[in-house]
């Protein structure tokens, strides 16, 4: 299949500073990324900044090394029809367990 020159748009990035489950500091940012030919999809880049290699080695790529501390980046994508789908059933989940 040839390579088609599709006119992709980024809209304006956001982004969240939180820490991870291991209180290790975190960014997330936040992109929509949209054509004319596809349905726009939410980019997530998350950075994770920490000295536990073990856990992030296999689903994250080594951005930088810090003496004994490491940068990490995931990134991934998810269609927004996609994230209001799941959304919808766990908003629905929650509020069946309040009754």
């Amino acid at each position: 299949m040839e390579n088609q020159n599709i006119p992709y748009h980024l809209k304006p990035t956001f982004f969240i500073k939180s820490k991870t489950n291991n209180k290790e500091f975190a960014k997330q940012y936040f992109m929509i990324l949209a054509s004319e030919t596809t349905e726009p999809a939410l980019i997530v880049r998350k950075l994770v900044y920490t000295n536990d290699y073990e856990l992030y080695c296999d689903d994250f790529d080594i951005l930088k090394k810090y003496k004994d501390h490491f940068l990490f980046q995931q990134i991934f994508s998810i269609k927004l029809s996609t994230l209001s789908s799941v959304l919808s059933v766990i908003f629905t989940m929650k509020n069946e367990e309040t009754k």
